[in-house]
């Protein structure tokens, strides 16, 4: 490991630096960000921005857009040079609107925590869909209404395990709905809610972020072929780790077949830890199934004779 990680110009100890910050984050009560958004409230008036900062709202005054603070007062704003309308109130000076015009624009808003700035991007409906103003543009330019996603755990973590948290806390409820047989495999991405506007900004800072998989083997399984599924593959390993143990205590120390036995089962343990925070690809997954079997054809033969006898 050291010589890989002199090999990687520290990149292991990097990672595992960077874990190590995670989980502290992860048990500490503080936010992982200094600005969190709440809610985005749509209405034939106008678009509301809640978060943990001073929340604002954006109406649209004929040709040109007018914010209002947290207590319904306009706030003063100027267009500068480059065409952005900027508040003029110090409280909204980490925020700006990139404005083409007051039917097309995307607010700006800057965490000072993390100095990264995450944008929403709203389109005018008013003329073309009654009782609505404002919808949020994502994904492949779709102009969606904020809905409620369903979600389980992780609040305020999403960040965790490089946004690891909020997939999670997407996809248990997943669960329920197909549990017995699953949506179908690589269905994963057809059936993530993509539309979860503020989930992915408080996650990823970017609306348009594709999750594609659940970044956890077991929850792949589950989600993708049902519970089932999932027991057998636990069964599988349970079976395995009884017939190992009892190939341990039969086969003689130097027979070749302990040793291949004990890299194989460290192997595939190995890999199905790191299903708890990877999926199942196809350039390693082969690999496995492989030499599990191998694992299981070597620790189902223990009373036959060695392959290699010492002489």
């Amino acid at each position: 490991i050291v010589i890989l990680n002199v090999i990687l110009k520290g990149s292991i100890t990097g990672q595992i630096k960077s874990l190590k910050q995670e989980i502290g984050r992860f048990f500490s009560s503080d936010s992982q960000v200094v600005i969190r958004l709440e809610d985005i409230i749509l209405d034939e008036d106008g678009a509301e921005i809640i978060s943990n900062i001073p929340s604002f709202r954006i109406e649209k005054d004929g040709d040109n857009l007018l914010l209002r603070d947290d207590g319904g007062n306009p706030i003063e704003t100027t267009l500068n040079e480059k065409n952005n309308l900027v508040p003029g109130d110090e409280r909204y000076k980490a925020m700006y609107i990139e404005y083409a015009s007051a039917d097309e624009f995307r607010v700006h808003i800057k965490d000072p925590k993390t100095e990264s700035w995450f944008n929403i991007y709203f389109v005018y409906v008013g003329d073309s869909i009654p009782g609505e103003s404002f919808r949020v543009v994502a994904g492949n330019s779709q102009a969606f209404k904020i809905e409620e996603v369903e979600s389980w755990g992780f609040k305020g973590k999403e960040k965790l395990g490089s946004g690891r948290g909020y997939i999670w806390s997407r996809t248990f409820p997943m669960i329920k709905d197909t549990w017995l047989i699953g949506y179908g495999p690589d269905t994963y991405s057809l059936i993530f809610p993509h539309h979860d506007i503020i989930g992915k900004i408080n996650s990823y800072t970017d609306v348009n972020t594709v999750v594609d998989k659940p970044h956890n083997l077991y929850l792949q399984t589950i989600v993708s072929t049902g519970l089932p599924s999932l027991l057998a593959l636990i069964a599988l390993f349970v079976i395995y780790t009884i017939l190992w143990v009892r190939h341990m205590k039969e086969v003689e120390r130097d027979d070749i077949r302990r040793w291949m036995s004990v890299a194989i089962y460290a192997a595939v343990c190995g890999y199905l830890i790191a299903g708890f925070f990877n999926d199942s690809v196809i350039s390693v997954a082969p690999i496995f199934w492989v030499l599990w079997g191998v694992g299981i054809g070597l620790a189902s033969n223990s009373n036959k004779p060695r392959l290699i006898k010492n002489k």
